[in-house]
């Protein structure tokens, strides 16, 4: 309140209220106040009252003198009133609200300071400043509802689970989300205390009642926003099904508006699908490691082997061009037996050169210059190649296209070529006997495939095992290499190839690459 007086000790002559005892007021300071104030003796009998005073109460101001203060009070809260009045007159300082029915607009609402006059430290009348303050309550009463709308509408649509607990930690909101993604029913929630609620598994309990109980000190201590340790509790919440999800879970205070904490906001966020991502990601990453030392183990063996392979094979043609050359140098030949040793020696120089030619092709089979391929008309071009070969073989080569459109793949022509008819060249040298080389092109899902087909003597499931490994063939003059390369060349153009054969009824090699669309 803005003004209170105490009692002044004056000659009595000059106090016009014969209900006070030897003390003199300046009331004036009170005529013009906007507060309704008056003066009780300390039985609560009326000796002022200010023009505010008298427009409250609905008496004039000589009505009011004399008047106990239980008449003009009408007040519910009567028993209050006369609570702080006792405390007044044994010298304590009040002040309260209460409401009063007024007359004029019915129930008012009032803010009430009682103040000691006293003489020589005792009490000797009481000064009670009232002031009207319906409306702004009425105002901070609405912004309190619009504030709880908003703070409630917050809650129910947030796309996270938010439970709302009361200071006693019971449940009083569940919102829409945490429903949706736990399965739990608000009614199944809502009053029950939040250790007890059915979406902590047992063995968390535990758990959520350290963080609650060490958010809730800090927060009342003002450390919660600076102690990192409590801004989120990872967890584990359940469904009503048993299903387990991931969380991260904090507990944030809601002030009102005298800034006391009068809620508690528990919010979850749903973090399964990162956590799943995160332990795939370790697994694809072990994996990847343990993948990453096998393949150079592997292919520490393949070079291994490799090297050995060549080192024969190489050799061979070498020890044998090594012996001709001495037997020239060393012994007197004829010049016919000269020109067959030569000739003989670069047949062998060219063996070895072809050998490591192809060793080079498996080793490095990227793709120089890649472009579209269109099946049909590269297939075309390696029958018209291939079939010098196959008449002197007594074979037929029968090519089935796909009419319906073009088939459009990428890779690199020659190298694609070289591939083909590798495997076209196998298939005639399988049929020695005469036969038929089927080619057939065919789409289906987005997939072009090409399925080479011959009538020859077949492969057992060992011959097949061991195919496209290094220097294994099944001819008689060989190396193995040009399988290994069309097989490495196919990889390269990001396709597959597969192998089906049976001993005497041919093989059936089926080359699938991945469509390229055209607009």
């Amino acid at each position: 309140m803005t003004f209170w007086c105490k009692a002044r000790d004056r000659d009595l002559k000059n106090n016009q209220y014969s209900g006070l005892p030897k003390v003199s007021f300046n009331y004036g300071l009170f005529e013009n106040h906007s507060d309704a104030i008056y003066i009780t003796g300390l039985q609560g009998d009326i000796v002022y009252a200010n023009p505010a005073a008298s427009d409250l109460f609905g008496y004039s101001k000589i009505e009011l003198i004399n008047r106990h203060y239980k008449e003009v009070m009408n007040s519910e809260d009567l028993e209050a009133f006369h609570y702080y009045f006792q405390r007044a007159v044994e010298g304590e300082t009040h002040e309260f609200e209460l409401a009063m029915n007024s007359g004029k607009r019915n129930r008012i609402l009032l803010r009430v300071m009682m103040v000691p006059n006293e003489i020589e430290d005792q009490p000797v009348s009481i000064a009670v400043y009232i002031r009207e303050i319906t409306e702004r309550k009425k105002a901070e009463n609405d912004n309190l509802e619009t504030s709880r709308g908003l703070c409630e509408s917050f809650i129910e649509n947030n796309r996270d689970p938010i439970l709302l607990l009361d200071l006693e930690a019971t449940i009083v909101l569940a919102n829409r989300a945490f429903s949706q993604l736990l399965g739990w029913r608000k009614e199944n929630l809502e009053g029950v205390h939040i250790l007890d609620c059915p979406s902590i598994p047992p063995n968390l309990v535990e758990q959520m009642k350290d963080y609650y109980e060490r958010v809730t000190a800090a927060a009342f201590s003002s450390k919660l926003a600076t102690d990192s340790e409590l801004a989120t509790l990872q967890t584990i919440r359940m469904t009503n099904e048993g299903e387990e999800h991931q969380m991260l879970l904090s507990i944030t205070p809601i002030y009102d508006q005298s800034g006391s904490v009068c809620n508690w906001a528990v919010h979850l966020r749903d973090v399964t699908d990162h956590k799943q991502l995160e332990e795939r990601l370790e697994r694809i990453t072990l994996a990847q490691a343990v993948s990453n030392q096998l393949t150079q183990l592997e292919h520490l063996q393949t070079v291994s082997q490799l090297a050995a392979s060549i080192s024969h094979e190489v050799r061979n043609p070498l020890t044998v061009t090594r012996g001709f050359i001495q037997l020239l140098r060393d012994t007197v030949v004829t010049e016919e037996k000269k020109k067959q040793y030569i000739s003989i020696s670069l047949a062998e120089l060219d063996r070895a050169e072809h050998i490591i030619t192809d060793y080079l092709s498996f080793a490095k089979p990227s793709l120089d210059n890649v472009e579209l391929l269109e099946l049909n008309r590269e297939l075309d071009y390696i029958v018209q190649v291939i079939k010098p070969y196959a008449i002197m073989g007594n074979i037929s080569v029968r090519l089935i296209k796909n009419e319906a459109k073009p088939i459009y793949i990428i890779g690199e022509e020659k190298k694609f070529h070289q591939s083909l008819i590798n495997f076209i060249k196998n298939g005639i040298e399988a049929m020695e006997l005469g036969g038929e080389l089927t080619i057939r092109i065919t789409e289906k899902d987005d997939k072009a495939t090409i399925v080479i087909r011959d009538t020859g003597k077949g492969m057992n499931a060992e011959q097949l095992r061991k195919l496209g490994t290094p220097f294994y063939t099944t001819k008689d003059k060989g190396t193995g290499l040009g399988i290994m390369v069309s097989f490495s060349i196919i990889k390269a153009m990001e396709g597959d190839c597969e192998v089906e054969s049976e001993p005497g009824k041919g093989t059936c090699f089926i080359i699938s690459f991945p469509v390229i669309p055209l607009p």
